[in-house]
């Protein structure tokens, strides 16, 4: 479970260069900081509900890997842009980079949902795998190692000066994937919860 937490936080590093990959690359116009905003905050009230909804019949597990789908949005939707841009038959069809820019509030507006579902699933899912007379361990230990979570953003300046911004998308989109795999490997706990439910059912059964 943490190397797949350091993997979805480390795909962090990004968000906090999508407005200065905008500010610096596209003809920005400072009404979309409003829009962002808006797209991303509406993004994160709405996800709530729903991450709570596929929690209760999907267990935390299905909750962490959809948050970890979304987080693969933004980064791959960033990729696309310079290709786009360089294309003849989009230039031929979109002018300027209004288009480009309403591609970015698709991201922030991923970037929510994606912290709502984690936000929700990294909750139930400890809830689940962890005992409960030392429930309060996992999830201090879980704390202490995303802590660190926070100096991703610092990687994510050394590759944009020591690179480009396309080089930031790329190991953000293939930190993504590797996340995306490993949420392959949580345990689903709400099935091993059940056993001893249904064997003592079954025990009921063979006594009769």
């Amino acid at each position: 479970y943490l190397l797949f937490r350091v993997a979805l936080a480390a795909v962090g590093m990004l968000d906090v260069f999508i407005i200065v990959y905008a500010l610096r690359e596209l003809s920005f116009d400072r009404t979309f900081f409003g829009v962002y905003v808006i797209a991303f905050c509406a993004a994160l009230a709405v996800g709530i509900p729903l991450a709570r909804s596929l929690g209760a019949r999907r267990g935390g597990r299905a909750v962490l890997q959809a948050s970890t789908w979304l987080k693969l949005i933004a980064p791959l939707l960033l990729l696309t842009i310079p290709f786009l841009r360089d294309s003849s038959d989009v230039a031929g069809r979109v002018s300027g980079d209004r288009f480009y820019l309403w591609m970015l509030v698709v991201c922030f507006a991923s970037l929510g949902l994606s912290l709502a579902f984690q936000g929700a699933g990294n909750f139930q899912y400890l809830n689940e795998i962890a005992p409960g007379t030392n429930r309060a361990g996992y999830f201090a230990t879980a704390n202490s190692v995303l802590m660190f979570a926070t100096l991703f953003p610092l990687l994510g300046a050394w590759i944009v000066e020591g690179w480009d911004f396309q080089r930031l998308f790329g190991v953000a989109a293939a930190v993504a994937l590797l996340a995306v795999l490993l949420s392959g490997i949580l345990v689903d706990n709400r099935i091993v919860a059940s056993r001893p439910n249904t064997a003592a059912r079954l025990g009921r059964v063979s006594y009769r």
